[in-house]
């Protein structure tokens, strides 16, 4: 990474001007007089950034994904431009909190806002999205929903008792007659969570009529956890292994434990976030037939990444990071859906009309009553390790 291409970013934020994209098409839907008013608003920390050279700087973590992110949706929107739309688009600097307040109020009559802001930002957002009924596409890490209501608030990764009830399914559909074991590390407060989403996700299919999952829970007692499991192994049934952690060193134990069985029929089922765990064993994972679930997944060599990544590079002088294109893929849906139904976009949420590059898109209200209280996107790849590599999963 070479520091120009953010610094001129950010100079660009800091003189605060709108970004006109004019549409080089008539559009169709709502009239080429049509001027959608998008704000994006951002974790600059522009007083945290040293610039000496382009070789000698600092740009805050939050920082850098800002950018990266608003570069590839920029390019999306731009992109949308040249088939028609017309958009003001107003970038806000959120993390000087005083300046927020009166910032947000050029934003009354947006039409989208997109923001990777956390904490009390956020907060303070996700207020002004709700008061003036605002659509806000939230792109950072899943926050804590519980004292959330606002209808008009759309989370774009899948949350954990999400990712939790779609491996379930698939094991409940694919070996509901097999040997299901769930081990985890329940004194661990995160690994006890995860073990109680699949528990909860099995007690849902009782309450519903249906039999539950026949899973054997592997926890801490007077034996030690890796004997359970070797003594739970069925000789005759394909064993689907849980592994209800991301602690590496306990899923590197339990991976080599199995590969020792590896004449037994085992199937490891692994959480959200271990593609990204580079400690991992990806030779036992691959031994162990291992899948997974990833709201964000892409081939590097695939044509339309490629494609991308030539226009990112020529466009900012630097190849596009997972932010990038994350950015690119949000600005493209919700800004081509906006560009179709304009304020009524929240009413249904369509199959992408261009093919996303490393999303998946299935947002769905989530109901609090008959009141929805957010909007998730519960769209998940399932990945396998194939040949020592993340991959996605078929059939």
């Amino acid at each position: 990474m070479t520091a120009k291409p953010l610094v001129w970013l950010l100079l660009l934020f800091q003189a605060g001007a709108p970004l006109l994209l004019h549409a080089q098409n008539t559009n169709r839907f709502t009239g080429n007089d049509t001027i959608f008013r998008i704000g994006v608003l951002l974790p600059l920390h522009s007083n945290r950034v040293f610039v000496n050279s382009e070789e000698d700087f600092f740009f805050p973590a939050e920082t850098q994904t800002a950018v990266e992110y608003y570069q590839g949706l920029l390019l999306a929107l731009e992109e949308l431009a040249n088939r028609g739309m017309n958009a003001d688009i107003q970038v806000v600097n959120t993390s000087d909190s005083a300046q927020l307040e009166q910032d947000l109020r050029l934003l009354q009559n947006a039409h989208l806002l997109f923001t990777t802001a956390q904490g009390h930002a956020l907060k303070h957002i996700n207020r002004f999205s709700a008061r003036h009924q605002v659509p806000l596409v939230y792109a950072g890490p899943v926050p804590s929903m519980q004292t959330w209501n606002n209808p008009y608030f759309i989370l774009t990764s899948a949350t954990l008792r999400t990712h939790c009830e779609f491996l379930f399914d698939y094991i409940y559909q694919r070996h509901f007659a097999d040997r299901i074991l769930l081990i985890g590390q329940p004194q661990v407060a995160q690994e006890k969570e995860l073990t109680s989403l699949f528990l909860a996700a099995n007690q849902r299919k009782v309450d519903s009529g249906l039999y539950p999952l026949p899973m054997v829970v592997l926890a801490d007692s007077a034996r030690p956890l890796l004997r359970q499991l070797n003594d739970s192994l069925s000789s005759l049934l394909t064993n689907v292994v849980i592994v209800a952690s991301t602690d590496a060193h306990f899923i590197n134990s339990v991976t080599t434990q199995l590969v020792r069985h590896n004449s037994k029929r085992i199937q490891l089922i692994g959480m959200p976030g271990w593609r990204a765990l580079d400690r991992l064993s990806l030779s036992a994972l691959d031994t162990l037939n291992c899948l997974a679930s990833s709201a964000f997944f892409y081939d590097r060599n695939d044509s339309a990444l490629v494609a991308f990544r030539k226009r990112y590079q020529s466009r900012f002088q630097l190849s596009p990071s997972e932010n990038a294109v994350r950015g690119y893929d949000h600005g493209l849906y919700f800004g081509n859906q906006l560009y179709r139904f304009g304020r009524w976009m929240m009413g249904a949420f369509p199959p992408p009309a261009y093919s996303p590059l490393a999303c998946v898109f299935k947002v769905v209200p989530v109901m609090k009553g008959e009141d929805v209280i957010y909007r998730e996107n519960k769209g998940l790849f399932l990945l396998t390790v194939d040949r020592r590599k993340w991959r996605k999963a078929t059939g």
